[in-house]
């Protein structure tokens, strides 16, 4: 058992957790319970980490209702859920299940909350699930959300074999730019290097586009201090859930003391494109660095400098 904190009550529950085998059926009559709110990582490095939550809120009788995660019988490997401090595995065509131990009240909200990795790169179907028990035991689920995975291999831009020592950077985890009826969306990091030591760099990128109005098509940048590394358009064909993925190189006359990196997504105007950032740097040095301070926003100077391009687009971020 573990425990997990509900948004009502200001009260600590215990959950248990199953992983089950045969999928159970859709909820015959009255819906009970309903997702309200979730996220779930659309694309991830195989073997790597993403992050999930699950809000569910039970809209009939009292009783015991649930979270259910499904790796479906289409995704090419297994899923492994990250929770209660513990990893479960869970195969092609089995799910994992968050259950309420007591019966809840009508009205109830749980939020859950954990991680969740992949062993094998290719697309996964994921679905979550609302449910609730109809007999002691019988678990139905009463709301679905199906969500498409991109799993890719770990990359093989591994850094120079002549960097004694190696520091890297999840800069932007997941970071959705969304114009919307905007020209363009960006966001900005900045980061001191101690160029004493400091013998070189790396971007290792990879861009999902998630959404956009038929016959329309983006842009996506990334800029190293104001200079443009990348600039790649996701073309009027495109379709939801491509990538953009690679490694730029960063030349040691391009890294300076203090140091900004930008994603931007560009557009025409009110085509509602939608692409998702997942942006990792790395630099070696010839020894270990005395400080080495983590991304941060971007200061009032390095903004100024940043727009200075964007105006030349005739718009500012």
């Amino acid at each position: 058992m573990s425990q997990l904190y509900t948004s009502n009550y200001d009260t600590t529950w215990d959950y248990g957790e199953e992983s089950l085998q045969t999928p159970p059926p859709r909820a015959p009559f009255v819906t009970q319970a309903i997702i309200e709110n979730y996220t779930f990582p659309s694309t991830l490095v195989m073997g790597t980490q993403g992050n999930w939550s699950i809000t569910v809120h039970n809209v009939g009788s009292d009783r015991r209702f649930a979270v259910g995660i499904v790796n479906t019988a289409e995704s090419p490997g297994d899923m492994t859920i990250i929770w209660g401090g513990k990893e479960t595995v869970v195969s092609p065509g089995r799910y994992y299940r968050i259950s309420s131990v007591n019966v809840e009240p009508y009205c109830k909200k749980i939020s859950v909350n954990g991680g969740v990795k992949f062993s094998v790169s290719g697309n996964y179907t994921i679905k979550l699930w609302a449910m609730h028990e109809e007999k002691p035991d019988q678990w139905v689920y009463d709301d679905e959300r199906i969500i498409n995975v991109n799993i890719t291999p770990p990359s093989n831009g591994d850094p120079p074999t002549e960097w004694p020592v190696v520091k890297t950077d999840h800069v932007f985890d997941n970071v959705r730019l969304d114009p919307g009826l905007l020209f363009q969306a960006d966001q900005t990091k900045e980061k001191q290097v101690d160029t004493s030591l400091v013998l070189g760099g790396q971007i290792e990128y990879s861009i999902t586009l998630e959404s956009k109005i038929p016959t329309t098509g983006c842009t996506c940048y990334i800029l190293w201090n104001n200079e443009v590394l990348f600039e790649e358009g996701f073309p009027l064909w495109a379709a939801p859930g491509e990538i953009k993925s690679g490694v730029l190189e960063i030349p040691l006359s391009k890294i300076r003391a203090t140091n900004v990196i930008t994603i931007a997504l560009s557009q025409l105007p009110a085509t509602f494109n939608r692409c998702l950032f997942n942006v990792y740097t790395t630099f070696g040095y010839s020894n270990e660095p005395s400080v080495d301070p983590p991304w941060t926003d971007e200061s009032l100077l390095e903004w100024l400098w940043k727009n200075a391009w964007w105006i030349t687009l005739g718009s500012v971020g």
